[in-house]
C-alpha cells in the first residue's frame, strides 16, 4: 500500500477528506502536511484528532520508512478557494468570485462575482447585480469566497 492511500485511510476514519498533502522526508525524519476538510467544515477537535493519529502510527512510519512523523494538519482556510464540489453547499449566501473555464478578457481569464444562491448536481446559480446566472460545473476553473473584513 502507498503512503496515501493509508493517509486516506486514516483519514476517512476521522470523516474528513483531503485536499491537500505534502510528504518532504529528511534522512529518516518527515515531514507531512495535511489539508483536510468536511463538507460542514473541519472542527479543531478533528484536527487534533487526526494530527495524534498520524502521529502516532506505525504502519504510517513503516510505509514512509522514517523513525519520525511531524505531522501539520489543517483547514483549507479562507484564502484556499472552493476545490471541490461538496464544499460550495456550505457557502450558500456568500459572495464568490468564480473564474470560468476558457472565457479571457484583455486583462485575463473572466471571472464574475456574485452571491451564491444554490450549489446542486449540475452546477450553481449566481445572483450578480445584473441577475441571476447559472454555471455547470465544467465551465467553473474555481471560485473563491470573497470576505469582507
Amino acid at each position: 500500500m502507498d503512503p496515501i492511500e493509508y493517509l486516506e485511510e486514516l483519514v476517512s476514519g476521522n470523516d474528513l477528506q483531503i485536499l491537500d498533502s505534502r510528504i518532504h522526508q529528511t534522512g529518516r525524519s518527515v515531514y507531512l502536511k495535511l489539508v483536510v476538510d468536511t463538507p460542514d467544515g473541519v472542527t479543531v477537535d478533528q484536527l487534533t484528532s487526526l494530527h495524534r493519529r498520524v502521529t502516532g502510527d506505525d504502519k504510517l512510519c513503516d510505509l514512509l520508512e522514517a523513525d519520525e512523523i511531524r505531522p501539520e494538519v489543517t483547514s483549507p482556510g479562507v484564502s484556499a478557494g472552493l476545490m471541490k464540489r461538496w464544499q460550495y453547499p456550505r457557502h450558500i449566501g456568500q459572495q464568490l468570485t468564480v473564474r470560468l473555464v476558457g472565457e479571457e478578457q484583455d486583462d485575463g481569464p473572466a471571472s464574475i462575482n456574485g452571491e451564491l444562491l444554490e450549489a446542486g448536481e449540475n452546477g450553481i446559480v449566481l445572483k450578480t447585480a445584473e441577475s441571476k446566472k447559472e454555471f455547470a460545473w465544467a465551465n467553473i476553473e474555481k471560485a473563491q469566497v470573497v470576505m469582507h473584513w
